[in-house]
């Protein structure tokens, strides 16, 4: 064999452990001196596997309209700060159409999330806070008005789930 000629073998040790691995063998000539270097390749099973891709496309949707209703966003906002039509964005969250991969970055920037919390590898923390769409919409306006304008409607709102925690309690 000449010098650094490679000599490769596939195994397949299926029954044993179900693992494909690739043997390679060099043969060096220095010096008059043969060496030969064995190397191994052994691929490593992945450590959690992807739904199908249906699957995935669905589960991508559903995180996207989920995140987007915790931030307190519609349809139709989210489509204008990504720059999509509302209709594209229902598609994507309905799994009726593949999203591209540079649309998932923009959503995850947009919606200020990993791409990995999206495509559902990690869970979304919110430390067990669910606020509901409405909720957040007023809270927004309320934001816009002024401090004193803000105190008066906490103090009223205050008052109110004050009334209605003594209401339920002698129900």
């Amino acid at each position: 064999m000449p010098n650094g000629q490679k000599l490769q073998a596939k195994h397949n040790f299926s029954k044993l452990c179900q693992v494909e691995f690739l043997v390679i063998f060099i043969l060096h000539h220095v010096d008059n001196v043969k060496y030969y270097v064995i190397i191994f390749f052994m691929p490593q099973k992945a450590k959690f596997e992807l739904p199908n891709q249906e699957v995935l496309i669905k589960t991508i949707g559903k995180n996207i309209a989920n995140i987007r209703k915790k931030k307190g966003l519609t349809q139709k906002e989210l489509s204008e700060k990504i720059g999509i039509t509302q209709k594209l964005l229902s598609h994507y969250e309905i799994g009726r159409l593949k999203i591209s991969s540079d649309m998932l970055i923009q959503i995850s920037s947009v919606l200020n999330v990993s791409a990995d919390i999206l495509l559902g590898l990690k869970n979304v923390k919110n430390n067990g806070l669910k606020f509901s769409l409405k909720i957040i919409r007023r809270l927004r306006e309320i934001e816009k008005l002024s401090e004193n304008q803000q105190k008066t409607i906490l103090k009223s709102l205050d008052l109110m789930i004050d009334s209605a925690k003594r209401q339920q309690k002698k129900e």
